[in-house]
């Protein structure tokens, strides 16, 4: 997921990692986000690391295997909470 531009439009992006500069072709648009698809990174995100899964590029199964492990559980945890806080509306410490 990314923003673009001063309205800060949606854009999600299989592949992208959070804090990375990254080139994209916009696939599909909806009412309120964007789908697009990696076509470069330019600056790589610190945690990236090498999928183990030889076909992690095609299938998108398990979406997080080119993120450091520690990152993936930090990742993982701010999403949980972040549904909780948004869709649940609890706070959870």
């Amino acid at each position: 997921l990314g923003r673009h531009g001063a309205t800060r439009w949606v854009v999600m992006v299989f592949g992208a990692l959070p804090g990375e500069l990254v080139n994209v072709r916009i696939t599909r648009n909806f009412k309120g986000y964007s789908e697009a698809r990696l076509l470069r990174i330019i600056e790589p995100a610190s945690d990236r690391v090498q999928p183990r899964c030889s076909i992690f590029e095609r299938c998108s199964g398990c979406q997080y295997q080119h993120l450091a492990y520690p990152s993936q559980l930090a990742w993982k945890q701010r999403h949980v909470q972040d549904a909780f806080a948004r869709i649940a509306k609890v706070k959870i410490p």
